[in-house]
């Protein structure tokens, strides 16, 4: 598919999917900066990915999956980037419940320092 083609495909994906597009990104992004800026996100994923598609599912459903995909990457780099802004301001890392259920204990008393830490804005 030449870029022309290509980016003729990718217009008329993002109208047919554009309000389903729109509720998927709004259900992983609140903020409305953030939000167009994972929609971009997916919209060059969708470019890139529409040549691979060989009609095995709908066309919707490899849509919303590409779509999917991205907004779950989206939410794991701004997962690393708070948890990158918290070891820059000297808070310890909060454990994660689902890599030990047994430390719920650590994990309070680490939410609860890092509150009370002077240079913490996670408060």
């Amino acid at each position: 598919m030449g870029d022309g083609n290509r980016g003729r495909e990718l217009g008329r994906v993002l109208n047919t999917y554009a309000a389903a597009l729109s509720r998927l990104a709004a259900s992983y992004e609140s903020r409305s900066a953030l939000r167009e800026e994972l929609l971009q996100d997916i919209a060059f994923a969708l470019w890139r990915a529409l040549p691979s598609f060989r009609g095995e599912a709908s066309e919707k459903t490899f849509v919303l999956r590409i779509a999917t995909n991205r907004a779950l990457s989206h939410l794991a780099a701004r997962r690393a980037e708070k948890g990158m802004h918290l070891l820059e301001n000297g808070c310890a890392p909060l454990a994660s419940p689902l890599r030990s259920p047994t430390r719920r204990r650590d994990r309070t008393s680490s939410q609860r320092g890092c509150r009370t830490h002077p240079g913490c804005s996670a408060r």
